[in-house]
């Protein structure tokens, strides 16, 4: 399955299917502004993590996570159908995963793995992804560093994985949410 998901990923890099900005903005914020909300902690920056209900370290990833996480409600996915940085045992090795989606009868549907703007899209990062879906086998899988995102839809019945536009993804998709 991992080749699978480099043939597809390398395809996908080759025809040119990306989204970015040369500012590295995430996509994602562009298209609807929404505030951070954000605090001072003994000199460290925190935002509220609307999801996890608390405050968490302001870091890179984390922004490029919570603008993901708007992004998903704006689409009117339920807050409640969405788990952020839950553990996961992958091998005998604790892991986390960055955001999952669930559908309402608690199937996983989107896994997204989020990382820093300047931190590139390779191959290891879909296939870290990849490595996260053998436990969870979310219909959706995705990578994003807010200024590039990729994401793949994949059909367990034909074992086929293809690109898959998140951006055009419109709801009801998903007949369980």
């Amino acid at each position: 399955m991992v080749n699978l998901h480099r043939k597809i990923f390398n395809e996908h890099l080759e025809k040119g299917v990306l989204l970015s900005n040369k500012w590295g903005v995430p996509q994602f914020a562009k298209k609807k502004r929404f505030m951070l909300k954000l605090q001072n902690n003994n000199g460290r920056t925190e935002l509220f993590d609307p999801i996890r209900k608390r405050w968490v370290l302001f870091t890179e990833e984390e922004k490029v996570r919570q603008y993901f996480i708007h992004e998903l409600i704006n689409k009117k996915i339920p807050a409640s159908h969405i788990s952020i940085e839950k553990q996961i045992v992958i091998n005998g090795m604790d892991k986390r995963y960055d955001i999952l989606v669930f559908n309402k009868d608690g199937t996983p549907w989107i896994v997204v793995e989020c990382k820093a703007p300047h931190i590139k899209l390779t191959q290891d990062v879909v296939e870290q992804v990849a490595r996260y879906n053998k436990i969870l086998n979310a219909e959706i899988v995705g990578v994003t560093n807010g200024a590039e995102h990729h994401f793949f839809k994949i059909d367990y019945n034909t074992d086929t994985i293809h690109p898959f536009d998140f951006t055009g993804l419109k709801l009801p998709y998903h007949p369980n949410l």
